[in-house]
């Protein structure tokens, strides 16, 4: 699939007409254009559409055209349907979409279990009437009555209703849970600063809880508000907010349907250059005067946090809606800054160390929201100071011998900086280890994005990717292993494989110097699924694994009846070269022993044809369709004449998909007379490892997605972890994928899989209108506007549209129907029900590992299976599109006329 862009002319209200020759027209109504590519999902766009045009959402029906046919429409129902059509219109620069439905949109469509949505996404739509500052009740429907929502720890999805006085019903989505009863919270909406340094943006869902959005209502909005410092305030209702649900994290956080409150971007800058801003050492000594002894109930504290905190709280004001994060067992953000408030409390107070010392009063400064240095930073003593010059905040501690405590002995706890220093304010480095940790206990495999996220989102303190990404790799030291010492696990990983799906083959292989090398595994469920209900095709691909140590996943895919990835073989190699390329190879050769003729499909660029005609005997080779367009279209270059540059794509696979030789050489002929440097560019690559006229393997031209891009999608989701769980992680992936077709394919009663039964009626419906004309026995001649040869003998069709896709065309069909034969015995037995419930006819088991177990166990083993990781080095022969890209244009002298130089460094005399 193409990675260009597609507008879609989306039409609705309208009517068709029908002209004598059958071709239809639409007429009336409203247009809009909307832009998808590869990426768009179905349901995202179909939601769209019917909040554009006040549809239905589960009545909304969509249908297009396919090009250069106006006489049939084809239906839009899921995600593969839209795929198909961006790949219909590939060659195109716009596509029209034709949308009815009843008419009425329902927010409850933006919950709806039959949407689907991503973890990733929330959704709330709200209409609002005129209900401002009208006191709102949110109620729930239940078979037994309309009571208010209670809201606890355990969570559950309804669709509410906001009654308002005026008795109008306002419906938006929410998630509630047991609990005590709360009403809903509302504030303002301001935008959000963007800084350059920080991982958070203005497009990123995830904003800083203020004091506001915490449901601690502040009066005004001084800088040392935060959503750690600032009480529980009555306020006046705005607007409703709502409890969603974040499918990244995994628990209840609370989030308004708008951007509320008066937020601003904290300024913590941090150089990207260092691990973390340590403390500052000043040389100036510390002099006791100029520390003000402040006892605890001192009435001159104008800094005092109690205020932002009560102990207590009013019965009757507003509960307020809290979210849990990790280490608080209320699940409240408020409790545990609060209990951070409390770090501090005065002179007097004692501490185990310095260490202990250090840590608190990093917790009371994010509590209270300011700044500080330490101008003394000793084991015997520390004494802080704020950042901003002339403030008196100051603090003094150090240990006291007879009491074996450190003790805070001077502590002025006034400030006058009006919350300055908090800008530029540095958190320390055990604190933000700390923090990052209790994230990874609930998910090792968070992103550095969504961490730093999540830290600006709760404590509002915006960090650097290199701080929050070296956090991480002390923080999973602390958790389990260091990413240099998973290693030492691979052992342990390649017999629980072993344990859990006996009859799999994997192969460790490690260096003389037991550094790692290469990892091979194949699961015998997919051997016995691709020997039995697979076409003979094997795609071979290239991923990067995104380790430290720059892996690479070497794969092998074959695809079901449903044209779904079944993962045949994979390794995970240190480097990608020819020899790690040929090794895999022989691997897969011992692994999938097979009578067939095999057919390897692989970027033209790897260079592997001439392993495979080595290695596997009666073997074909052929070039990736999917990268041959892109190696195509990017080498393209002016001018263009005749109808331009979008027709080459399609002119390059109409070519590669002609049955006949001399189908083939009109397409390219025609190629010619847009760009004869197309054409030439074309010709220079065998034309039999790609073309199907001339290709003696199984057809695989009309597979043009990218069938790697599901292993790209597993490794982007699991980067952060180390290798073993990375592997573990992975492999559970494919478990998860094989174990779900097979459940899948339980509730198919059709002769093939959906997919290719739903295109078989369609080509069906296309044929009841054309005309069949007898050449012999099994030759015909189909019109419909245009003459196209059909043989049933040798099931081929001059559309390119049956031998290729296993499929019969709507020719071949309409040959078939005045034949009175069996559609379905022209149909390839792969496509079969049948076939694919053999496919994924045995189970996998899920490869778990429990990290204490796999401490205990590879420390037990550790001399005499000990693994290192592979030493760093950048692979060796860099993929020649990067190169092209990076190359940019040639220097040329002025003076001689040379490549390579300019006029003063010309040595032309």
């Amino acid at each position: 699939m193409g990675k260009g862009k597609l507008i879609l002319i989306c039409q609705s209200g309208g009517k068709f007409l029908t002209d004598d020759d059958g071709t239809m027209t639409y007429t009336g109504g409203e247009a809009e254009a909307i832009d998808i590519n590869q990426e768009t999902s179905f349901l995202d766009f179909k939601l769209k559409l019917a909040k554009l045009w006040n549809l239905d959402y589960d009545s909304l029906s969509l249908k297009y055209f396919l090009p250069g046919n106006r006489r049939t429409l084809i239906t839009m129902r899921q995600e593969k349907d839209m795929k198909r059509m961006y790949d219909f219109h590939l060659s195109s620069v716009s596509a029209e979409v034709f949308v009815t439905g009843q008419e009425g949109f329902h927010s409850q469509a933006l919950v709806s279990p039959a949407a689907n949505w991503s973890d990733n996404i929330a959704v709330t739509h709200v209409a609002y009437g005129n209900v401002a500052n009208v006191p709102i009740q949110v109620a729930t429907e239940t078979p037994e009555d309309n009571s208010l929502v209670d809201v606890g720890l355990r969570s559950r999805k309804v669709a509410p209703r906001f009654t308002s006085e005026s008795g109008g019903l306002v419906e938006i989505p929410v998630t509630v849970s047991t609990g005590p009863v709360l009403p809903a919270k509302s504030t303002s909406k301001k935008p959000i600063r963007k800084g350059k340094t920080s991982l958070t943006s203005s497009n990123s869902k995830l904003t800083p809880k203020s004091s506001k959005q915490l449901g601690m209502g502040s009066k005004s909005s001084s800088p040392t508000s935060s959503p750690a410092s600032v009480s529980k305030r009555r306020r006046v209702m705005e607007e409703p907010s709502v409890l969603l649900e974040d499918g990244n994290v995994g628990d209840t956080r609370r989030r308004s349907l708008r951007n509320r409150g008066e937020i601003r971007k904290p300024l913590v800058e941090t150089d990207e250059d260092e691990y973390l801003l340590s403390e500052e050492d000043d040389a100036d000594d510390v002099d006791d005067d100029d520390n003000v002894d402040v006892d605890d109930d001192d009435k001159d504290y104008v800094h005092d946090i109690e205020a932002y905190y009560p102990e207590t709280e009013d019965v009757n004001s507003e509960p307020q809606m809290s979210y849990s994060i990790s280490g608080v067992n209320d699940g409240s953000v408020q409790s545990l800054v609060a209990s951070w408030k409390r770090c501090i409390t005065g002179v007097g107070q004692g501490f185990e160390s310095v260490v202990e010392f250090r840590d608190a009063l990093q917790k009371y400064a994010v509590a209270c929201r300011f700044g500080y240095r330490l101008r003394k930073n000793e084991s015997n003593r520390a004494c802080g100071v704020c950042l901003v010059g002339g403030c008196p905040w100051k603090i003094y501690a150090s240990w006291v011998p007879s009491d074996s405590m450190f003790r805070i002995k001077k502590f002025n706890r006034r400030h006058t900086c009006g919350g300055e220093s908090w800008k530029s304010a540095h958190p320390k480095k055990n604190w933000v280890v700390s923090v990052i940790k209790e994230r990874l206990q609930e998910n090792p495999n968070q992103k550095t994005k969504n961490i730093a996220d999540s830290i600006f989102q709760d404590f509002g303190i915006e960090l650097s990717y290199c701080t929050i990404r070296r956090g991480i790799d002390e923080a999973k030291g602390g958790l389990h292993t260091s990413f240099k010492e998973a290693y030492k696990h691979l052992p342990l990983f390649v017999n629980k494989v072993v344990e859990t799906n006996p009859g799999s083959i994997v192969d460790l292989v490690v260096g003389e110097d037991k550094r790692f090398q290469r990892l091979f595994l194949s699961f015998r469920s997919c051997i016995h699924g691709f020997q039995t209900g697979c076409r003979p095709l094997l795609f071979l691909d290239a991923i990067p694994f995104k380790s430290r140590y720059h892996e690479i996943l070497l794969t092998a895919s074959a695809l079901d009846g449903d044209d779904g990835v079944l993962p045949v073989a994979l390794a995970l190699v240190d480097v990608e070269t020819d020899e790690t390329w040929r090794w895999f190879l022989e691997q897969v050769k011992v692994a999938v022993p097979s009578l067939r003729p095999l057919t390897f499909v692989s970027d033209r660029e790897k260079g592997l044809v001439s392993s495979v005609l080595e290695i596997f005997e009666n073997a074909h080779h052929g070039y990736s369709i999917h990268y041959l367009m892109e190696d195509f279209m990017r080498s393209l270059k002016g001018p263009f004449l005749g109808d331009g540059k979008p027709s080459l794509s399609y002119y390059l696979l109409a070519a590669a998909r002609a049955d006949r030789l001399d189908g083939f050489k009109v397409y390219t002929e025609q190629m010619k007379r847009v760009s004869p440097k197309a054409y030439d560019w074309v010709m220079e690559i065998e034309a039999k490892q790609w073309a199907n006229a001339l290709f003696e393997g199984e057809p695989y031209s009309h597979i043009t997605s990218d069938v790697g891009e599901i292993y790209a999608k597993w490794i982007e989701e699991i980067q952060e972890s180390s290798i073993v769980l990375k592997l573990v992680a992975f492999m559970n992936r494919v478990v998860e994928l094989v174990n779900s077709s097979q459940e899948r394919s339980r509730e198919w009663f059709s002769h093939l899989v959906p997919s290719k039964e739903e295109s078989l009626v369609e080509e069906c419906k296309k044929a009841s209108t054309l005309k069949v004309f007898f050449c012999s026995d099994t030759l015909f001649e189909v019109h419909d506007g245009s003459v196209q040869l059909v043989d049933i003998s040798n099931q081929t069709c001059s559309c390119f549209g049956w031998k290729p896709t296993g499929l019969p065309c709507q020719h071949a069909i309409a040959v078939l129907n005045t034949k009175g034969r069996n559609i379905y015995e022209y149909c390839s037995s792969f496509f079969t029900v049948e076939s694919y419930r053999s496919t994924y006819s045995e189970a996998l088991g899920p490869v778990a590992i429990d990290l204490a177990l796999v401490e205990n166990e590879g420390s037990s083993k550790e001399e005499e299976e000990q693994v290192l990781p592979p030493l760093f080095s950048r692979v060796q022969g860099v993929d020649k599109r990067i190169k092209d890209r990076k190359r940019g244009r040639s220097v040329c002298c002025t003076k001689c006329g040379g490549v390579g130089h300019n006029k003063a460094t010309c040595k032309d005399d």
